[in-house]
């Protein structure tokens, strides 16, 4: 992963992966432009204008404030109310 951007637990290589990709955009959520971009999947009934950078998933400033989730809840039935609420609210979409 490129030094500097924020670690994902249960993502270990999101550039890889294409869940990141470098960008000019700038984030829906602190309105700055980092150089990175989330390009997965957010789900939330709010209109977002725009996709999210890293740093506004990992401190789950982004879920927060659109009330969403970067992961489907269906499957993760029995773990732990923390750890499901890191998954799906601080976590990247694969």
């Amino acid at each position: 992963m490129s030094a500097g951007l924020p670690v994902f637990r249960y993502h270990p290589d999101p550039l890889a992966g294409g869940s990141i990709r470098a960008s000019t955009e700038k984030c829906a959520c602190c309105h700055r432009s980092t150089g990175w971009i989330y390009t997965a999947t957010f789900y939330t009934a709010q209109e977002v204008d725009g996709n999210f950078c890293p740093w506004c998933i990992a401190d789950g400033s982004a879920a927060e404030r659109f009330e969403g989730d970067f992961i489907d809840a269906y499957g993760l039935d029995g773990i732990s109310d923390e750890t499901c609420r890191f998954a799906l609210r601080m976590s990247l979409s694969h």
